[in-house]
């Protein structure tokens, strides 16, 4: 059973962070999660952006999953995250 969120997960943007950087743009991202559903690792696939990694990272430290399960154990696994970003 893959990996799912507990609880629904928004991206964040620090303090101080222009939200009109994001207007009709997409993130995609890779996060590693472990046994306990905790995000250990952020990947950004695309678009390859440093200034968007970062900011990935500091909203994946809040993120809590239900961890995946392989025969009914928690194993660690890996979840690709699609985010849209629209001017409204």
């Amino acid at each position: 059973m893959p990996p799912h969120p507990l609880h629904e997960n928004t991206f964040t943007l620090p303090p101080g962070t222009s939200p009109q950087a994001f207007q009709r743009h997409h993130v995609d991202l890779k996060a590693s999660i472990d046994e306990a559903g905790s995000v250990t690792r952020v990947e950004l696939l695309s678009p390859k952006d440093e200034e968007l990694l970062t900011l990935a990272v500091f909203a994946a430290n809040g993120w809590k999953f239900v961890p995946a399960r392989l025969n009914d154990q928690a194993v660690s696994s890996q979840i690709i995250i699609h985010f849209w970003f629209e001017d409204r």
